[in-house]
């Protein structure tokens, strides 16, 4: 049951992240601010994860 709500969360945030990087490309349009974000998005995961 544990590894299934863990798959279902991650899944879950895995869309969210790809949702808030499209949201960021097409409201920003700053090449640095989505390169920023690209490289937090894993650690935010990585910290989600653990």
């Amino acid at each position: 049951m544990r590894r299934t709500t863990e798959y279902i969360l991650g899944l879950t945030g895995g869309i969210m992240g790809i949702l808030f990087s499209i949201y960021a490309m097409y409201f920003y349009r700053n090449k640095e601010f989505v390169h920023v974000i690209l490289h937090t998005l894993p650690q935010i995961f990585k910290i989600h994860i653990s």
